[in-house]
C-alpha cells in the first residue's frame, strides 16, 4: 500500500503503475492528487488527447473497459481516471477484475472512491501490486500542523496561535481551510509571517458568507448546515441580533414569494415584486415550496420572540438561537404554543433583565 507522498514521488519520476486505487475521506487531497497526476502525465506525454476523466455514477463498467482497452492516439500511453467507483455494486466491480489482473501496457487506469470498505473487490487485486493509495483525513490534533505546512507550501509562515484561530473560524473541512489559506496568503501580500490579526482581517467576509449560508439552509430545511453556519457566525463575532434580523428578512421574502406564487405570478413577476434578479427569485420560489403560509407566519413569531429574548434577558445567545433553529425546522404542534422565553424557562433557565451595557 502506497502513501500519498510515495505516489507523488513515483509520478514525478514518470513511473506509472498500470492501475491505481486512490481512496479515503479526504476529498480535497484526492482531487489534488488527481490534478497532479494529470499535469505530470501531460508533461511526460506532451499530449492531453489521451486523458479521460469519467464518473462511475454516469458510466457502466462495460463502457469503462471499452475506454481502457482503446489504444492511445499518437502516444505510447493513455490516462483513464474513474471517480466514485465505490458507488458501483460488487457485481460491477467484478467486471473489471480481469482487466486489473492483465491490463494493457498502454493504459494507466486510476480508480477513486471515498469509502474503502466498498472497494474490497478491486482492492484485493491491486493490493498485490502496491498500487493502492490511502488518503485519510488529518486527525483533529494534527490539523494545526496541516495548516502550517500548507501555508509553508505557499511561501509563508503561520504561528500556532494564528493557525488555531484560522481553524476556529473556518472549521475542519479541508477544502474550506485550503480556500481560506489562499485568501490569507493573498491578503498579507509581501508579509512573511502571518499572525492572528491577519487571520481575522483577511477572513472577515466568512461571516457574510455564513449568514447567507444560514438563511439558505433554513429555506431548504437543512438543519445540520444551519447549525454549523450559526456556530461559525457566533464564533467569528457576528451579532446575535444580526442573525434574527436576517432570519426575519428571509421569512418575509418567503412570505412574499409564497403569496405571489399562490396568486399565479410568474418568476419574472416575482422578481419584480422582490426587486431582485430572476435567478434569486427562482431560489426563493423553490424555498417557499418547503413551507405552508401558516408555518411562515409561526416562524416569524418565533423570530420575534427570540429577538425579544436576546434584547431583554441574560440567556446565552447560542442557546437562544439554537433553540430558534430547532423550532424553525420543526413541524411539531407542541412548538406552536411555546415562545422561546417559555421554552427556556421549561429548561430551568430563569430570564433576568439585561444590563445596560449589554444593550
Amino acid at each position: 500500500m502506497a502513501t500519498l507522498s510515495s505516489f507523488y514521488a513515483s509520478i514525478r519520476q514518470g513511473k506509472y503503475e498500470p492501475a491505481y486505487l486512490i481512496s479515503g475521506k479526504a476529498e480535497l487531497l484526492i482531487s489534488e492528487a488527481i490534478d497532479f497526476l494529470v499535469k505530470e502525465f501531460q508533461a511526460h506525454t506532451s499530449s492531453s488527447l489521451n486523458i479521460r476523466q469519467l464518473d462511475a455514477e454516469e458510466i457502466s463498467a462495460e463502457e469503462i473497459l471499452e475506454e481502457a482497452c482503446t489504444p492511445p492516439f499518437f502516444s505510447d500511453k493513455r490516462l483513464l481516471i474513474v471517480k466514485n467507483v465505490d458507488r458501483w455494486s460488487v457485481h460491477d466491480q467484478k467486471k473489471i477484475v480481469p482487466f486489473l489482473k492483465r491490463p494493457p501496457e498502454f493504459t494507466v487506469l486510476v480508480l477513486t472512491g471515498e469509502t474503502p470498505g466498498k472497494l474490497n473487490t478491486v482492492s484485493r487485486v491491486l493490493r498485490k501490486r502496491g498500487a493502492i493509495v490511502m488518503v485519510d483525513l488529518p486527525r483533529d490534533r494534527d490539523l494545526i500542523e496541516w495548516i502550517r505546512n500548507r501555508v509553508r507550501l505557499k511561501g509563508k509562515n503561520i504561528g500556532g496561535k494564528a493557525a488555531a484561530h484560522l481553524l476556529e473560524l473556518v472549521g475542519k473541512d479541508l477544502r474550506e481551510l485550503s480556500n481560506a489559506i489562499d485568501k490569507l496568503v493573498a491578503y498579507v501580500e509581501e508579509k512573511q509571517n502571518i499572525d492572528p490579526g491577519d487571520v481575522s482581517e483577511a477572513l472577515d467576509d466568512i461571516r457574510e458568507r455564513s449568514i447567507f449560508e444560514l438563511t439558505d439552509s433554513v429555506g431548504i430545511r437543512n438543519l445540520p448546515v444551519a447549525l454549523k453556519s450559526l456556530k461559525r457566525l457566533l464564533e467569528t463575532g457576528y451579532s446575535p441580533l444580526g442573525v434574527t434580523s436576517m432570519l426575519n428578512r428571509q421569512f418575509r421574502l418567503l412570505w412574499q414569494a409564497k403569496a405571489a406564487l399562490e396568486e399565479g405570478k410568474s418568476i419574472s413577476e416575482l422578481a419584480n415584486i422582490l426587486e431582485t434578479a430572476q435567478w434569486i427569485a427562482r431560489k426563493y420560489a423553490r424555498q417557499a415550496d418547503n413551507f405552508t403560509m401558516q408555518e411562515i407566519k409561526v416562524s416569524l413569531e418565533f423570530i420575534y420572540e427570540a429577538d425579544k429574548t436576546l434584547k431583554n434577558t441574560m440567556v446565552p445567545p447560542e442557546l437562544c438561537l439554537d433553540l430558534l433553529l430547532l423550532k424553525l425546522f420543526s413541524r411539531s404542534r407542541k412548538y406552536l404554543a411555546l415562545s422561546p422565553a417559555s421554552d427556556l424557562q421549561n429548561r430551568g433557565l430563569h430570564l433576568q433583565p439585561a444590563t445596560a451595557d449589554k444593550q
